[in-house]
């Protein structure tokens, strides 16, 4: 008998559906993440007018720009089959902004002068949340490193102005600084648009977790100035432009629910 060649047979039959079975497949994942959010250029008005009493005029070169900061992430996927999921998710995005001023005409006012050195790198923190959901599409469901794409279409919330500035000068009268209103905002508080588009990795770190990293494009509606006004103190023109804000993360995720690696 060829007892030999009968029982290597046997053992590779035996070793082929495990050489051949897969990691577990994760369903449904919740992540938690941070990571950093570059910053944007907001608006530019050339030859704002800013007075003194009522006769006294200078003019003001205004800017403010979106500062890089931290964002954090919350976010929930359920996968019903290996490459299409749904997915939502919560983005704490900081707007914090820096402003600028360049006295363009002076009429010799300290006042005014005192004013634009007040603006000019002065630097305001401000936060925007994020709600939005959408799709994503994995490659790789089965492996320890799967790639994905992801879109995202939502809502931005935010409580702090882009369009309200305010200086400050030295007022003997009352011994004190006081603020100096360019531009008004009665409504500071708005809800815009957001739209997301991402790619990344996961990595199986252990039974039931994963560890993600992603490069993403967000674009947010955030009010902008558009035009400079007759006169300081008053509401200028202004309306919500997209602003591109892209932002690596790193997330850590915890899955809920594994579907079992396949056997071929």
């Amino acid at each position: 008998m060829r007892v030999r060649p009968i029982a290597a047979l046997l053992v590779f039959a035996a070793i082929r559906p495990l050489s051949a079975q897969t990691a577990d497949q994760a369903r449904l994942i919740l992540s938690v993440g941070t990571g950093i959010v570059a910053g944007a250029d907001l608006w530019s008005i050339p030859g704002q007018p800013v007075f003194q009493g009522l006769s006294t005029v200078d003019t003001f070169d205004l800017g403010r720009r979106i500062r890089p900061a931290w964002g954090i992430v919350f976010s929930g996927t359920y996968f019903p089959n290996d490459h299409i999921g749904y997915t939502g998710k919560a983005f704490l995005i900081g707007l914090g902004t820096e402003d600028s001023c360049r006295l363009r005409f002076s009429s010799g006012s300290g006042e005014n002068a005192a004013v634009c050195t007040s603006i000019q790198g002065s630097q305001k923190s401000a936060t925007a949340v994020a709600v939005s959901t959408g799709l994503i599409y994995r490659t790789g469901s089965h492996k320890r490193v799967s790639p994905y794409f992801r879109g995202n279409v939502g809502l931005s919330i935010s409580q702090q102005s882009t369009v309200r500035m305010i200086g400050s000068f030295f007022d003997p009268n009352v011994n004190a600084n006081v603020d100096k209103i360019i531009f008004s905002d009665p409504k500071p508080k708005r809800v815009t648009w957001y739209t997301s588009f991402g790619a990344g990795l996961t990595f199986a770190a252990g039974h039931g977790y994963q560890v993600r990293f992603e490069a993403r494009d967000n674009f947010v509606g955030i009010p902008v100035v558009t035009g400079a006004t007759t006169h300081d103190g008053l509401v200028p023109t202004h309306s919500v432009r997209g602003k591109n804000l892209f932002s690596l993360l790193a997330s850590f995720d915890v899955v809920l629910e594994r579907r079992r690696g396949r056997r071929y």
